[in-house]
């Protein structure tokens, strides 16, 4: 499975025009490997960007969006939640923090 980030399309040299899209570009960047191995001893894309300028065009009406291959994400927070959740927590850039910390950022 390939997940598809849908955000707004690029401008000024940026990936996105959106500040939200290009704080999960990045994200996705630090924490998502963009290769995966295949059982076939080869490597394949575990993400790909699909820039976009009409969100109408996910069923969230909203970017950024995550399609899963089943199911439409969208909003930062909860993209992330659900990468947390998909590799048990392994991409989390947050995961070494402890309440107190994880409080003070939401803050």
């Amino acid at each position: 499975m390939v997940f598809e980030l849908h955000i707004w399309g690029p401008a000024f040299g940026l990936p996105s025009i959106d500040p939200q899209c290009i704080a999960m570009v990045a994200y996705f960047a630090l924490a998502v490997p963009a290769k995966k191995k295949c059982s076939s001893g080869g490597e394949r894309e575990q993400w790909v960007l699909v820039a976009d300028s009409d969100p109408g065009r996910v069923p969230t009406n909203e970017l950024p969006a995550l399609w899963t291959g089943t199911r439409w994400i969208s909003r930062f927070r909860n993209i992330v939640a659900y990468l947390s959740q998909y590799s048990a927590g392994e991409w989390d850039l947050d995961r070494w923090m402890g309440q107190k910390e994880r409080a003070d950022c939401i803050a």
